[in-house]
């Protein structure tokens, strides 16, 4: 049996949350998926609230880019909160995730530092010690050698 055609989805939206201040968050109370919230239109589409909310207010999010939480609350709806950003610096400003660790290291774990001549940047992004990448060369060379002559 067919669930009755609800035309009016938008009044159901905003009962999902409550709109607060603008420089509060916007929790949202509805279905949660990884965090974020998740609202159903026309058809049974599931679509990410916030990415919603923010399209209603700001237009379509431009194409390459992501909406970044400047709240860091993963469940806040709030437009003034949400930023449209590229996937690198919405992964940069996130404070626990290994490419934000590791890009605020200002040296290599041998102590080393990371200034423009001692630091090779790989086509993934990964900065790469020039000064330990000798050495390691080096002594696989050593090995390599030594292996021979056995």
């Amino acid at each position: 049996m067919k669930r009755p055609r609800r035309t009016n989805f938008l009044a159901r939206l905003f009962t999902k949350f409550e709109i607060g201040d603008a420089s509060e968050c916007w929790k949202w109370k509805g279905t949660l998926t990884r965090g974020y919230g998740q609202f159903t239109i026309g058809n049974g589409r599931r679509v990410a609230a916030h990415r919603f909310i923010y399209g209603l207010v700001n237009g379509t999010i431009p194409e390459g880019l992501q909406l970044d939480h400047l709240c860091r609350n993963p469940y806040c709806v709030n437009p003034a909160h949400l930023e449209a950003v590229t996937g690198r610096v919405n992964k940069l400003r996130a404070p626990r995730n290994f490419a934000s660790i590791n890009h605020a290291k200002t040296h290599c774990s041998k102590g080393h530092p990371f200034d423009e001549s001692n630091t090779a940047v790989r086509p993934t992004g990964q900065r790469r010690c020039k000064i330990c990448e000798r050495e390691y060369c080096r002594q696989g060379y050593q090995r390599r050698k030594h292996a021979i002559r056995l």
